[in-house]
């Protein structure tokens, strides 16, 4: 095999000039695959965030410290559910514990127990179904409770940011 002057550091040269391209590449490569991930799941978490304001199913179940008007992890949806349930439960004193002081200063606590207890299918209801614009502050509820012993009835509820969770604004029955 006949070689000529210089051939060798030819073939050196191209083999490490392919190499080094192929490590660019994959180090290009690689930062594209990190910088993905990382955006994905930011994008995740952010998703994840929106659909709990919203009312999505999405994260970790909800335990009963995440329902306090000044939880950290408390949401609007939280905050309807709770007050809900407190209803439902026939504890009105928690659930009127839940509303805003904006609330409170329009419907004295009396107030409320009779408005509750003229509408007494909010004790003991069955399902509850409602609707949301996502993103809206205050976030609206409108939805319908039915199934219990009494008549079913439509409601309007408005949950507003206070301190760090949200409380009742608005307590409208139709």
């Amino acid at each position: 095999m006949s070689t000529t002057p210089g051939s060798n550091d030819q073939w050196s040269n191209t083999i490490l000039l392919l190499l080094a391209l192929g490590a660019g590449f994959l180090f290009v490569c690689s930062g594209m695959i990190l910088a993905a991930a990382f955006l994905l799941h930011d994008a995740g978490r952010s998703s994840q965030k929106m659909a709990e304001e919203t009312g999505g199913k999405s994260g970790p179940p909800s335990t009963a410290a995440d329902k306090g008007p000044n939880s950290p992890r408390q949401t609007p949806l939280v905050a309807a559910q709770a007050f809900l349930e407190d209803l439902k439960k026939a504890r009105v004193d928690e659930a009127y514990a839940k509303t805003a002081p904006s609330y409170q200063s329009q419907v004295s606590r009396q107030e409320f127990s009779r408005l509750i207890e003229q509408n007494p299918s909010f004790i003991s209801y069955q399902t509850c179904t409602w609707n949301t614009t996502p993103g809206m502050d205050p976030f609206t509820f409108e939805g319908k409770i039915s199934g219990g012993p009494h008549a079913s009835a439509a409601f309007t509820l408005e949950v507003s940011p206070a301190g760090k969770g949200y409380q009742i604004s608005k307590f409208t029955i139709h």
